[in-house]
């Protein structure tokens, strides 16, 4: 109580309070006065249940608006994958094309005139442009399937060399008309299981790869060994100079454990593919170059 005789309650906290007056000096002449001090409204049980509420929104809109960018930016990549990879369907599908359709009329000629030499060349540029169409289709066809989620899980016993001799026929012409020697070095005994589909992609892509890319007159290797847990398969060739810088760029984006972008990162739809796959597999992957030397290295689990 101050001089004035007036008592100041104004800096009690929150909470209830006992008021004792006492009258005189006899005990039983106490008065009580009971004070509830209520908290301010910013500091009530159901601000705090507001300022909860409100915190939880803003962190949902956050993370909702994230997401969103996020899978904005997913669908943009797809687009412009999409509209590079129908620009390259087109361009790859023009030329087999207009052959195919000009091709009856040639030929009724080159028979009238007996040309038989021609053609017997004929076929054999058809047969490979054929075989390289065969390629594309079945790469569209699976990154299609990829971009949906849809995987094959079935789980085969391959025989590796078994599979790489059903695959090099496909690339024998090719090879032959670049004057590429095929050296196969896979041992017959390196079984395991995996999905054979998966293997058959990352094999024929990467056959495909090397082939293309490889120097007139040079040698193309494929090898493999195997440990308890482990198939270590390396392709390697003499690489024409045009290819070695888009392969470099590959090589980083694999050395950093980022995704390759089909027709955006230096990566055709075939290398993409088996980069997809070599992981599909819970493999990996790397390049080293060395020159014009260009070696794949694909590491596959026994059990995959």
């Amino acid at each position: 109580v101050n001089e004035n005789g007036v008592l100041d309650i104004s800096n009690l906290q929150t909470g209830k309070y006992t008021l004792g007056i006492k009258v005189g000096n006899r005990p039983e002449n106490i008065k009580t006065l009971t004070i509830t001090v209520l908290p301010y409204w910013y500091r009530t049980w159901w601000m705090y249940s507001l300022y909860v509420f409100l915190i939880g929104m803003a962190l949902y809109t956050i993370f909702s608006l994230r997401l969103l960018q996020a899978k904005n930016k997913q669908l943009k990549e797809l687009e412009q994958t999409k509209s590079r990879l129908f620009t390259t369907i087109a361009h790859d599908l023009r030329s087999p094309i207009n052959n195919f359709t000009t091709l009856s009329d040639t030929m009724q000629f080159l028979i009238a005139e007996k040309d038989f030499d021609t053609i017997a060349a004929i076929g054999a540029d058809m047969d490979k442009k054929s075989k390289n169409l065969t390629l594309l289709l079945s790469n569209i066809l699976e990154w299609s399937l990829d971009e949906q989620g849809i995987k094959a899980n079935t789980k085969n016993t391959i025989n590796l060399q078994l599979l790489l001799t059903s695959i090099m026929p496909l690339y024998t012409d090719i090879a032959a008309n670049k004057q590429v020697t095929i050296n196969n070095q896979v041992a017959q005994q390196l079984i395991f299981t995996t999905n054979e589909q998966a293997l058959s992609t990352i094999l024929r892509n990467l056959v495909d790869n090397a082939i293309k890319n490889a120097v007139n007159n040079s040698v193309f290797n494929i090898y493999a060994q195997q440990n308890d847990s482990y198939i270590y398969l390396q392709v390697s060739n003499t690489a024409i100079p045009t290819a070695i810088p888009k392969l470099k760029v590959i090589q980083t984006l694999l050395l950093q454990g980022k995704t390759i972008a089909p027709l955006a990162d230096g990566a055709g739809l075939g290398l993409a593919l088996v980069h997809n796959n070599v992981v599909k597999l819970g493999g990996s992957i790397k390049i080293i170059i060395n020159e014009q030397t260009v070696t794949f290295y694909v590491e596959l689990p026994v059990m995959a």
